[in-house]
Formats: C-alpha cells, structure tokens, sequence
C-alpha cells in the first residue's frame, strides 16, 4: 500500500497518484480515508475545522479561552489534534485515541465537530455522572433541535422543565457568547467573511458546585479588574 498522505483536496473522487476513480471512502472523526483500489495509494482528507480562538475573547463577551482554562483547570482537550488543542494534553486519532473508546478521568476543554456535537455532548455528561469531572463544551447554539433544547436549555418542546436521566447529579451553567467569535482555521484567525453565520455558547457541567463557583470568580474577575497602583 501507498504512503499515507496528509491533505487538503476538494476532489475526494479520484486518485490524486494515478487518477483513478476506483476510490473507497471511509469518514472518520476528523478526516476522510481515501483508499485508492487500483494503486493502493491511501490518503487523508483533513476537514475544515472551526478551531477555538487560542487569544482574545470570545465574541462581545467578558471572557476567553484562557479564562476557562485556568478558572476550570482544565488539563486535556478531548476534541483535538496536536495541532489545535487547547490545553496541555489533548485525546486525539492523530495519536491513536479515539476519546469515546476511553474514560476522561480529568477536567477538560471540547469544541466538538458540530455534525457529531449531540454524540459528543451526552458523552461528556455521562463522564461527569461517572467520574465528577468538569467539561467546559464550546458548541454550536441550535435551539431549533430536541437535545439542544433537552440538554442545554432543559426544557422539553411543550416548554415545561426537561430533567432528564442524562442530567441527573450534574451542575450545568449556559454562557451565551455575545456577538460572533472569530473561530481560528489552521492556526489563524478567520477573515469576517469566512465566520461562520451562527451564535455560540460556552456550557460547563461538573459534579460540583464549586467548580461553577470558580468560574464565577473568573467572571466577577474580569468585570471588575483591579487598577494599577
């Protein structure tokens, strides 16, 4: 079998080596596994990921990635590769972990890929209820749709409260990111015209109480910050 090779194409169809189309496709979390049948070439076609802003804040809102790092201490990043993580250690397939395959036994950041962010999101509250941790989830705002209104907003489509088991023993905090966030691609910064046209929020779970209490220091923090002397 050919080399693998690490690619951006728009052309999934055909064999970039030998321009065949005899091309088996496989989706996997964060790429596409194309196998070419004639001459065995296999690549990986990376997906264009919406990457958490590394500086700034989010948005119009008080408060960026740094501050949930360290307000939270979030240690891994459970959706990321070494080339976008968050935090200091990340859970990855470029490293052979797929993070639904193993149990997340520490504090953690996540920007899940939106397409899979229900998955990702009812894995992360069965971690809380398993191990107590805290997950900070930057995810896409779709009230349009039953988990987003279950799990996040907790109400059910008749508007009454929705607590279902998923939620049970956890503590949750919604933060609704004011104005759009300049996701980054590659490392950069998004030019305006390539954001993405959809509102973000930020939704931390944890075992306890006092873990949502920290990152209400972290915001009473930023809104009154201290002069210099």
């Amino acid at each position: 079998m050919g080399q693998v090779t690490l690619r951006n194409r728009v052309d999934d169809k055909h064999c970039g080596l030998c321009n065949s189309d005899n091309v088996e496709t496989v989706q996997e979390k964060f790429a596409r596994r194309l196998t070419c049948k004639d001459c065995g070439t296999t690549y990986l076609l990376k997906e264009k990921i919406f990457e958490t802003p590394k500086t700034g804040k989010f948005g119009n809102s008080p408060w960026g990635l740094d501050d949930f790092v360290s307000g939270l201490a979030l240690i891994i990043d459970y959706a990321a590769t070494k080339d976008n993580k968050c935090c200091a250690g990340w859970c990855g397939l470029d490293v052979g972990i797929d993070a639904f395959q193993v149990q997340w036994l520490q504090n953690g950041w996540l920007n899940p890929e939106y397409k899979n962010q229900q998955k990702w999101l009812r894995y992360a509250l069965k971690q809380v209820q398993e191990h107590g941790r805290t997950f900070a989830l930057l995810l896409r705002v779709d009230t349009s749709v039953d988990y987003f209104q279950k799990l996040v907003m907790n109400i059910n489509p008749d508007m009454t409260s929705y607590n279902g088991p998923e939620l049970e023993g956890v503590m949750r905090k919604v933060l609704w990111i004011n104005g759009r966030i300049q996701y980054w691609q590659d490392g950069k910064p998004l030019p305006p015209h390539r954001r993405p046209p959809f509102a973000s929020c930020v939704y931390i779970i944890a075992k306890k109480q006092d873990a949502l209490e920290s990152l209400e220091q972290v915001e009473h923090d930023n809104a009154n910050p201290k002069s210099s002397p």
